[in-house]
C-alpha cells in the first residue's frame, strides 16, 4: 500500500499501469536473465567473421509447437537433416508454455525448425520427468544379436534424457513412419540409493535445481565386438552404469538390451561425480569409456571384461571429473593416443599412451591459455563439453584436408552474483564468462582460442555441440554450433544455435594450416644465422625438488611438452645430481633419443652438478649419444671417496672422454 501511495503522488493512472504491468512481469519470471527476443536476435544475422543466428529459443514452429530450452546439449545428422536436443534445466518459465524437452529438426539449410519428438511425461505434480535430452547419435548396425550380418545396414536415430526420478530412457527413431520408441534403462534402484546416501549426508532433497535421484543417458555408442562379431550398442546412465544392447527386429525400439550393467559404477559421490559417464570412444579398436575421474577399457568376447587402465589423481581440481575420450593420432605415427578433458580447478587437455602404460601428458593449461587471453585467470573452467558419438567433435579442413578438432569451454569468473557483472574487466552473467569460447586442436596437438563474433554481444555461455552442415549446398564448409551452460542458475529460453563458416570457425588467421612448425622462425639478419628458441634447464620426477613439489612428468613428457605445447626447438633434461639413480640415468637417456627428431627438434640429454658450498650449479649438457654410463655428481659420493669431486676440476676431467 505505501508503495501504490507512493507511484499515485509521482506518476499519472497510466504510468502506474505500466510500471505494475512490468513489477508483475518481472515476478512471474523471478530472477531469470534477460534474454534478447527471438526476434532481435533474429535481426543479427551475419559479421565478418561468418557466425549467423540459427535457432534462438523461445519461437514455435509452423504447427505451432514450442521451441523452449535453456540449453542446446547434443546435435547430430541423420539421413541428410539436422537434429538437436534441448534442455529445461533451471527453467524458469513465467507464462510460457512448460513442454516437456524436445528434439528439433531442421530438414534443409533454408527451412525452418520443426519439433521432432517431445518427452512428455509428466509426474503428479505436473512437473516434467524428463528434464532434458543428453544424448542424441546416428547409429548404424551392420549385424544382429549373434554376429550374423544383416541383409541391408540399418540406421537409427537414438536419443537418452535426464529423468529427476525413475529408470533412465533412451528412444530410437522408426525411419519408416517417423515414431519414436522410449525404452526404460533400469537406473532407479542406482538413483534411490545415491539419493538416500545423498540425504543423510546433506539433509536436503536437491541441488541446483536436480533432484539426487535423477537418472541420465548421457551417452551412446555402437561397438562391434572384435571375438564375438556383434554390432553392440553401449548406453552410459548415471548411476548405474554401462548397459550393452543388439539389434532385435522384433524388440520395442529395435534394440535388445541386456537386464543388468555390463559395468557397474562405483558407489556414487554426488558432489563429486564419481559415477557419472561422460562418454565413449574407440581407440586402437578397443571400447574406453569415462567414468567420473577413471577410464575403462572393454576386452571383447562372450564374456566381457571392463579393466579400469587411468585414474586422475590431480588433488588440485575439485568437485570434477573427465571428459571427452577422443582418439587422436600417437606421436609416433603408429596407432592411437586417447585425449581427454580434466575440468575444475586444474583445467587441461591431457593424453593419455595405450602404448605406455597410459601415461599422462597434459598438452595444455586450459586455465593458463584463458588467463593470457583475458588477463584473469578462471576459478573453474569445464573443457570437452561436446563430446558426441565417440569424441569431441572432428572436423576435416576441405581447403588442407587436415584435420581439426573442436572443444567447447565454459568457465566462472567470480561470484555468482550479480546476474550482469564484471571481473577482471570481462563482463559476467552470474559471475560466468558469457561469450562462447572454443579450443581448435589440429594433429600436432597445438591449440588455438576461438570464439563465437555477435556484434550484439549475447549471452552465450559455451558451446555444448559441433556439428556438420548436412546440408548439400554448404558442400562441407559450413558448422552449426549449439549451447548455453545454465552452471545452476536460473534461465528462460537461452538456448542457441549459430551457423559458422569453415573459415570462420576453425579462424585460419589464428590457426592456418600448415605443416609441423620448423626451427629458426626468425632470422635475425641477412646472413648464415638462425635464431631457435629452448630450454636449457628443464626438471622432472626424477629431480627431489620437483618431485616434492608434486612433479610426475618424466623426460619424455617434458620433451612432448616442450615440443608439442611450448613449441621450442630444444630442450635438455638437466635432473639433479643427487637425486639420480643408474636406472633414471637410462631411461632418461632411451626417452631423449626417441624424442629427438632431426631438422624439427633438438632433445639434449644431461644433469645438473650440484654443489651449494662454493662453486654453485652447472648445467652439464652431452651433445649427443657418447656420455658416460653414470653421472659424475657433486654430493652422490661413493663410501669412502674424498670430497674432490666438489671441484670443479675434477668434473672437467670426467666430461673429457666425451667431447
Amino acid at each position: 500500500p505505501e508503495f501504490r501511495k507512493a507511484l499515485a503522488a509521482i506518476l499519472t493512472p497510466e504510468q502506474q499501469a505500466k510500471v505494475r504491468e512490468r513489477l508483475q512481469a518481472g515476478m512471474n519470471g523471478a530472477d531469470r536473465p534477460s534474454q534478447e527476443s527471438p526476434e532481435s536476435r533474429e535481426a543479427v544475422q551475419t559479421d565478418t567473421r561468418g557466425f549467423t543466428v540459427a535457432f534462438q529459443a523461445g519461437a514455435y514452429d509452423a504447427a505451432r509447437n514450442y521451441l523452449g530450452g535453456t540449453e542446446i546439449r547434443v546435435s547430430v545428422t541423420h539421413g541428410g537433416k539436422l537434429y538437436v536436443g534441448n534442455n529445461y534445466w533451471m527453467d524458469q518459465p513465467g507464462k510460457d508454455p512448460m513442454p516437456g524437452p524436445a528434439i528439433f529438426a531442421l530438414d534443409s539449410r533454408i527451412g525452418k525448425w520443426r519439433v521432432e519428438h517431445e518427452f512428455a511425461e509428466r509426474l503428479s505434480d505436473g512437473t516434467r520427468r524428463s528434464m532434458g535430452i543428453s544424448a542424441l547419435e546416428s547409429v548404424t548396425f551392420c549385424s544382429d544379436a549373434a554376429g550374423k550380418p544383416l541383409p541391408r545396414p540399418v540406421s537409427m536415430l537414438l536419443a537418452g534424457t535426464w529423468v529427476s526420478t525413475g529408470d533412465a530412457i533412451a528412444a530410437s527413431r522408426d525411419e519408416s513412419n517417423g515414431r519414436w520408441t522410449e525404452m526404460a534403462l533400469p537406473a532407479a534402484e542406482a538413483a534411490n540409493a545415491l539419493e538416500a546416501q545423498t540425504r543423510q549426508q546433506t539433509g536436503a532433497r536437491g541441488f541446483a535445481g536436480m533432484t539426487f535421484g535423477s537418472a541420465e543417458t548421457r551417452c551412446v555408442l555402437v561397438h562391434r565386438d572384435a571375438v564375438t562379431g556383434v554390432d553392440r550398442i553401449f548406453a552410459g546412465v548415471r548411476p548405474a552404469g554401462v548397459y550393452s544392447g543388439a539389434y532385435d527386429a522384433s524388440a520395442p525400439g529395435r534394440i535388445r538390451w541386456e537386464p543388468r550393467p555390463e559395468l557397474e559404477t562405483p558407489p556414487g559421490d554426488f558432489f563429486r561425480n564419481t559415477e557419472r559417464i561422460m562418454g565413449f570412444t574407440e581407440c586402437n579398436g578397443q571400447l574406453h569409456v569415462v567414468v567420473g575421474r577413471s577410464i575403462y577399457r572393454r576386452s571383447d568376447g562372450p564374456r566381457p571384461k571392463w579393466e579400469k587402465v587411468y585414474t586422475n589423481s590431480d588433488g588440485r581440481s575439485v568437485m570434477t571429473g573427465l571428459r571427452g575420450p577422443t582418439a587422436v593420432p600417437h606421436p609416433s605415427g603408429k596407432g592411437q593416443a586417447l585425449l581427454v578433458a580434466l575440468e575444475g580447478t586444474a583445467c587441461r587437455m591431457i593424453r593419455l599412451d595405450p602404448q605406455n602404460h597410459y601415461s599422462a601428458v597434459v598438452e595444455l593449461d586450459v586455465l593458463s591459455l584463458l588467463e593470457k587471453e583475458w588477463g584473469i585467470r578462471p576459478l573453474y573452467a569445464e573443457a570437452g563439453m561436446n563430446h558426441c558419438g565417440g569424441g569431441m567433435t572432428r572436423i576435416k579442413d576441405s581447403e588442407s584436408g587436415r584435420d581439426f578438432w573442436l572443444i567447447g569451454i565454459g568457465s566462472q569468473l567470480g561470484p555468482g552474483r550479480p546476474q550482469h557483472g564484471t571481473a577482471g574487466g570481462r563482463k559476467t552473467f552470474f559471475g560466468l564468462e558469457r561469450g562462447a569460447w572454443y579450443l581448435v586442436r589440429n594433429t600436432s596437438g597445438e591449440y588455438a582460442l576461438r570464439h563465437i563474433v555477435d556484434a550484439s554481444d549475447p549471452v552465450l555461455i559455451a558451446p555444448r555441440t559441433f556439428c556438420l552442415s548436412p546440408f548439400p549446398e554448404d558442400d562441407g564448409n559450413a558448422i552449426y554450433i549449439g549451447g548455453y551452460d545454465c552452471w545452476g542458475k536460473p534461465a528462460h529460453n537461452t538456448g542457441w544455435m549459430y551457423r559458422g563458416t569453415l573459415d570462420g570457425v576453425l579462424g585460419r588467421a589464428v590457426l592456418p594450416p600448415k605443416p609441423e612448425a620448423t626451427p629458426a622462425r626468425t632470422q635475425t639478419s641477412p646472413g648464415p644465422f638462425h635464431l631457435f628458441w629452448g630450454d636449457l634447464h628443464a626438471h622432472t620426477t626424477y629431480s627431489l625438488d620437483a618431485r616434492t613439489s608434486g612433479c610426475q612428468s618424466t623426460p619424455a613428457d617434458a620433451l612432448d611438452y616442450a615440443r608439442k605445447t611450448a613449441r621450442l626447438d630444444f630442450c635438455a633434461i638437466t635432473d639433479h645430481d643427487y637425486s639420480m639413480t643408474r636406472e633414471h640415468w637410462q631411461t632418461a637417456q632411451k626417452q631423449v633419443n626417441a624424442a629427438d627428431a632431426p631438422g624439427k627438434f633438438v632433445a639434449f640429454i644431461g644433469y645438473e652438478w650440484t654443489e651449494a658450498r662454493k662453486y654453485g650449479h652447472k648445467q652439464i649438457i652431452f651433445r649427443g649419444t657418447n656420455v658416460p654410463e653414470m653421472v659424475f655428481g657433486a654430493l652422490n659420493l661413493p663410501e669412502g671417496e674424498s670430497v674432490v669431486r666438489q671441484i670443479p676440476q675434477e668434473l672437467w676431467k670426467s666430461l673429457a672422454p666425451y667431447p
